[in-house]
């Protein structure tokens, strides 16, 4: 959320992009008419005007920060006429090209673009011989204001950077005198597309910065740029990778990097050094810093910056330096800023021998077990990422076909895999380098979770991830040549037979380190693995795991949650609901790999239906550490009369004035209790909010934390929306709801339709609404139109009769979707025809194109509808009460509550705290309960059982296993979940196997995929099942199963039955 300063005006909208406020036109994507900016803070940046083509005509005016004149100009249809550059007398993010003391401003003359002239003036305006000739002795750096004013943090969103870059020359052609025979196979850029395909994830903002800054290969001091991270191929790049890698292996660094998490981005000036930006230690470590690989000794330096950030901003400074462009005076307080921040190698050291030796200094600031400096000089005591050559080297080595090479560096320390890291690691296979090491060393020794393992990766958005398991998955099907190795089955061999071979001793071939800070080639245990104590404490403190990846987690992203909450005091009186909310904070609704969110949004509504209303005041704690379960577990008792959400509004107003980490969630949280037991006066407050809210909208950072965070933000802003309809919309809402209703920019479009709505709801923003609409047309985004957009069309229009020709006109321009809900509303509305009452039980009725989640959705949407609309019966929502999809009973709640109509008390919902009660009573309850089959999430009675697993369960839970089986079930959500998790208490509880056998042979497929999640646990009672599931799909995990239990005569018998023998699945191996 960046707020608008005060000096900015209203009409001003913040570009994320640019960094900067503006006041002006885009018409068709580009800038027209007359524009101002303003930076960040507030300080007026440039003024110009622009013609109908988006090119600068006229008077042009950029300022420095404290407000002074820094350039004017003239422009004609887009070229220079005329430029006039003034120096700053304070900190400035302007160049001004001049090193004579004496010049105040240069003036130049332009003919066709083209500067013909140059003219320096001092402080009076009186001309100077030559500026260019003063001695260096005297002369002031052209960059000192530029350095004056920069900063290492934020250094390449800064835009200062670029700045820089275009006072330094084009880097010399580099040739490439590599001797030996390589196929060099073409490379190019990695830009932000191809880096999200690759990666799955988008391309960290500071990198995208750094390639955009160097995008013309300036020459700079000591590294080149390097533009080739990308390797152009069609097929599998993993196997292209290895390829390169095989033929030259100590120079090639696309694999080095790839299996270290790291992103080459320069090469040292002699060519030994790749330097690389991390991308897989935050959040693990503080930041990701950048590192140098030295590829001829196959090892990692320290590192050379903390961030990419530090990085650029040393590079920057070293080279400006190195051509003269900084005094000493101005180099010194710059580098000064680096302090604690880098740790340069040569020649950009040369940039430190020009600085008081005591500068530097030798003394230990911070804590050694974490960053902190030596002196000047930044350390960090883990000295390469997790997944670097402490793992990887002996696979490479392998990989480069030196089996017997890999041996020699083979720690079996590592070899180890046990249940608990390897669920860890199928957490973290959406991470290249992760996949790559787990997905070989699971094929390389055998391990009989590789299926599970390749499975998983398959279906992560990483390309390489995926890339990695398809090659794995050839290799393990039988595929022998691997790149130029001929026969990888033989490598593997002769790998292992060293292995076994080898002495006990330690191996000291590398223990020598290399130059300056380089760690031995294989860093000892201690200094880059933790043991599993401390990797156990890690994983609980930090939420990190053991392999040295951070737990990706989009909501911890979104609402900026650096760790779990801390524990909640819990009076005793309310330990039942307190030990639900422990076990939301635990994640206890995760499970088998599964993230079940709609158990927590049950187990939220259970607390509200049946919880002891104090536990609201504990649930409003939560939102101090973990905002967005505060608001999860809150939203239930907004729909409810049951908590004393009074008492809440002092907090909620607290809340509102809130602009940390997770405010939005606090925003929520807070205009909605208000909304529901506020004052009119508290209406000011969620609109303070609101309109900060909306002008963010129009600018999208970069990043995964960017967008979850605009996720959020738009989810917020329909919360904000509805609360301010309810409490009052003032004038300067309006101004702020209209600016994003008619916006012209697709960055709007979600938020288009609430905006809409709450203008509608005053009778207000109907000219704004249209011209909205009408842009998305001609931009060809009909598709982006929102239902809310129309109804507020429909209802303004018959608010304003003499214009509803107009408004009929564009609605039916967007005839695309006249399917929709609010299409059809409108047409209503507009006496266009339809039975109001007929369209509105359509759209709850199922179609055959939904599917669960989306059907719901629509049906919510629907009862908002209902909600708002007097000419329909409220009634309509009362088949919804109970739904197992949460968000739809709250929207059944809402309606009957917006429409006076009374709410059943009784829902028959089956949430922990409910199950915890019936267990209270005695397990005979529960039994009973799942016989009866009635109600949702009956799969919370089956895990409490699986939980407490006893023979006298097994009868209930088999009844209740074969009246799901019964039933079409869906592939995901509550339902299907309840027979999974029966089939786990069955499993648990033991003596089921005739059930299992039973719902194996089940002629719907996901009966039976429901009990293969359990494959590792059944024995040969239920052959005949897994052979029917053999018959079936031949999948490897049930082939392997019968051939597991192959001596057994069940097995024998039940392939018998089929016509089949043993012989026949070893035949089928074999083909």
């Amino acid at each position: 959320m960046i707020p608008r300063p005060s000096k900015v005006p209203r009409a001003a909208r913040y570009s994320a992009r640019d960094g900067w406020w503006q006041v002006g036109e885009v018409v068709d994507g580009k800038a027209f008419g007359p524009w101002k900016t303003y930076r960040a803070d507030g300080s007026p940046l440039f003024e110009a005007r622009f013609d109908s083509k988006g090119r600068l005509q006229g008077a042009f005016k950029r300022f420095h920060p404290d407000g002074t004149l820094a350039r004017e100009a003239r422009y004609a249809r887009g070229k220079l006429t005329k430029l006039v550059l003034c120096r700053a007398k304070g900190p400035t993010d302007d160049i001004f090209p001049s090193s004579d003391p004496r010049a105040s401003r240069l003036v130049f003359d332009f003919e066709d673009g083209n500067a013909t002239g140059r003219t320096a003036l001092d402080d009076r305006g009186r001309p100077l011989a030559d500026d260019r000739t003063i001695p260096a002795t005297s002369a002031l750096g052209v960059l000192d204001p530029v350095f004056a004013g920069a900063k290492p943090d934020g250094f390449l969103a800064s835009g200062v950077l670029p700045r820089v870059v275009s006072t330094f020359d084009v880097a010399p052609s580099q040739i490439d005198d590599f001797l030996l025979p390589c196929t060099a196979q073409p490379r190019r850029p990695l830009d932000a597309k191809r880096f999200q395909d690759l990666y799955g994830v988008p391309m960290p903002p500071a990198l995208r910065a750094w390639n955009d800054a160097f995008a013309n290969e300036p020459a700079l001091l000591g590294m080149r740029v390097t533009r080739d991270a990308d390797l152009v191929v069609e097929g599998n790049v993993i196997e292209a990778l290895i390829r390169e890698h095989q033929e030259a292996p100590c120079r090639s660094d696309g694999l080095f990097a790839l299996v270290s998490g790291l992103i080459p981005i320069g090469t040292s000036s002699d060519g030994r050094l790749r330097y690389c930006a991390s991308i897989c230690e935050a959040p693990e470590a503080p930041t990701d810093a950048v590192y140098p690989l030295n590829l001829s000794d196959e090892a990692i330096q320290l590192p050379v910056a903390r961030t990419l950030d530090d990085f650029a901003y040393a590079v920057a400074l070293a080279t400006a330096a190195s051509r003269g462009s900084v005094s000493a005076p101005g180099l010194g307080a710059a580098y000064e800023r680096l302090r604690g921040r880098v740790d340069l190698r040569a020649p950009m050291t040369e940039i430190e021998a020009a600085l008081d030796e005591d500068m530097l200094g030798e003394d230990i600031t911070g804590d050694v077990a974490g960053d902190h400096a030596e002196g000047f000089h930044f350390r960090r005591p883990n000295s390469a990422p997790t997944y670097f050559f402490y793992r990887n080297r002996w696979l490479l080595r392998l990989l480069a076909g030196n089996p017997e090479g890999a041996a020699a560096v083979f720690d079996a320390n590592y070899a180890a895999l046990d249940d608990t890291r390897f669920e860890r690691v199928l957490k973290n296979l959406d991470q290249p380098w992760v996949t790559f090491y787990w997905a070989f060393h699971c094929l390389i020794f055998a391990d009989a979770r590789l299926d599970k393992l390749l499975a998983v990766a398959s279906d992560v958005p990483s390309q390489l991830s995926r890339e990695i398991a398809a090659l794995v998955r050839e290799l393990a099907d039988g595929r022998r040549t691997l790149g130029l190795i001929d026969d990888f089955e033989m490598a593997k061999d002769v790998f292992h037979e060293h292995v076994a071979n080898k002495p006990d001793e330690e191996d000291d071939e590398d223990e020598d380190e290399g130059d300056h800070g380089t760690t031995s080639a294989i860093p000892s245990r201690s200094e880059v693995e933790p043991d599993d104590d401390d990797i156990d404490a890690a994983v609980a403190l930090l939420g990190v795991d053991d392999d040295g990846t951070a737990k990706v987690c989009a909501d911890a992203a979104a609402r900026g949650a650096s760790a779990k909450p801390g524990a909640l005091a819990i009076p005793p009186e309310l330990a039942a609901e307190g030990a639900v909310i422990a076990w939301a904070q635990a994640e206890g609704y995760s499970r088998e790999n599964l993230l079940l969110e709609h158990e927590l949004e049950a187990a939220a509504l259970g607390l509200a239906l049946r919880g002891d209303p104090k536990i609201l005041r504990v649930i409003s704690t939560l939102f101090d550490d973990d905002p967005s379960l505060g608001w999860t577990l809150l939203a239930p008792w907004l729909e409810s009369d049951r908590g004393d959400l009074a008492a809440l509004a002092p907090t909620a107003r607290d809340w509102l004035n809130d602009r940390d980490d997770g405010a939005v969630y606090r925003w929520m949280a807070g205009a909605s209790v208000l909304a529901r037991a506020g004052k009119p006066s508290d209406a000011k407050r969620i609109a303070d909010v609101l309109e900060p809210s909306l002008d963010q909208m129009f600018g999208r950072g970069l990043g995964f934390e960017a967008a979850m965070g605009m996720m959020v933000l738009g989810e917020a802003i329909e919360v904000l929306c509805a609360a301010v309809t309810m409490l009052g919309i003032s004038e300067t809402v309006i101004a702020a709801l209209e600016g994003v209703a008619n916006a012209d920019t697709h960055l709007v479009d979600d938020q288009r339709g609430p905006c809409s709505l709450a203008l509608a709801s005053v009778h207000r923003g109907l000219d704004a609404v249209l011209a909205g609409v009408r842009g998305q047309i001609e931009r060809d985004h009909r598709a982006r139109i929102t239902d809310g957009q129309l109804h507020a069309l429909g209802i303004l229009g018959a608010h304003e009769p003499e214009r509803r020709a107009e408004v009929l006109a564009v609605l039916k321009m967007t005839s695309v979707i006249d399917g929709e809900l609010g299409y059809q509303c409108a047409m209503f509305d507009l006496g266009a025809g339809g039975d109001i009452a007929s369209i509105i039980r359509r759209h709850l009725e199922p179609r055959k194109i939904d599917d669960d989640d989306s059907l719901s959705k629509r049906r919510a949407l629907t009862l908002e509808t209902v909600a708002r609309r007097r000419d329909v019966p409220a009634e309509l929502a009362l088949p919804f009460v109970g739904a197992e999809d949460i968000p739809l009973h709250l929207a059944a709640i809402r309606t009957l509550r917006a429409r006076g109509v009374a709410v059943p008390s009784e829902i028959a919902m089956f949430d922990p705290l409910f199950v915890e009660q019936l267990a209270a009573k005695g397990r005979n309850h529960l039994h009973a309960a799942l016989v009866e089959g009635r109600g949702t999430y009956l799969g919370n009675l089956a895990l409490w059982l699986g939980d407490h697993p006893d023979p006298s369960s097994r009868e209930p839970l088999a009844t209740f296993a074969r009246a799901l089986a019964a039933r079409e079930l869906p592939n995901h959500g509550p339902r299907a979940y309840d027979l999974r998790w029966t089939i786990r208490a069955l499993v648990r509880t033991g003596g089921s196997d005739a059930v299992l056998d039973e719902l194996l042979r089940h002629p719907h497929e996901h009966v039976g995929e429901q009990v293969l999640a359990y494959l590792d646990q059944l024995g040969p009672a239920v052959a005949r099942g897994m052979v029917d599931r053999y018959q079936r799909d031949d999948s490897k995990p049930v082939r392997q199963w019968l051939l597991k239990y192959k001596n057994d005569p069940r097995v024998a018998a039940a392939l018998a039955e089929h016509g089949l023998g043993i012989g026949d699945l070893t035949r089928k191996i074999e083909d």
